[in-house]
């Protein structure tokens, strides 16, 4: 309000800038500096609650932005688990998702899994109450049918999901590893390949 108050000396309109308000303030310090009182530094205590905060506050939105991320991905290759945690208060972050998604991260293990399976997989996530009625209800919802990629679509995508060290994991596959066919004719052999010849 104070700074406002010294803007109207040099402007009659209440448009603001930034060039404005610098001279404004650096005025203010030229010629009021006596009719102002220097704020006190901060203490070691509040210089250590405001670093704690801007952790806190890059925390929640490093996690924000890999929920987001996450959920991506899953509607690509894994809509089947949206659907089985979209109507509950954390969604995918909850601590029962992330567990059932490290137990199954594919369409075809999610639905492998097992009724015991289940329930022993919502234990281990915390879940004390209401244990049957869940275990039955992801069953249910992780069997149905949804549209899926191929399945080395769906391995491209698992892959992804894990970050940088599943990519590095992506550049060393080579392409005997993703498809059964055998390597084109003509095609020239890798160094790794060589070595291997020799080795044997």
């Amino acid at each position: 309000m104070a700074a406002a108050r010294y803007r109207d000396r040099h402007t009659v309109t209440r448009r603001k800038s930034d060039h404005l308000d610098a001279m404004v303030l650096a005025n203010i310090l030229r010629t009021d500096k006596a009719a102002h009182r220097r704020l006190p530094d901060d203490s070691e205590l509040a210089q250590v609650i405001a670093v704690l905060a801007r952790a806190q506050q890059d925390a929640v939105w490093d996690r924000t932005q890999a929920g987001n991320k996450l959920r991506s991905h899953l509607r690509e290759y894994f809509p089947g688990f949206l659907a089985a945690f979209q109507h509950t208060r954390e969604g995918i972050s909850s601590s029962v998702a992330r567990t059932v998604l490290a137990a199954a991260p594919t369409p075809e293990k999610a639905a492998a899994l097992t009724r015991p399976q289940l329930r022993s997989l919502l234990k281990k996530a915390g879940r004390q109450r209401r244990i049957e009625t869940r275990a039955e209800h992801l069953a249910t919802v992780l069997r149905e049918p949804h549209m899926r990629q191929l399945p080395r679509d769906r391995r491209a995508e698992h892959l992804r999901r894990h970050g940088r060290h599943e990519r590095r994991r992506v550049r060393r596959l080579r392409p005997d590893h993703l498809h059964p066919a055998r390597r084109p004719p003509g095609r020239p052999q890798r160094i790794d390949d060589r070595q291997e010849v020799v080795g044997q």
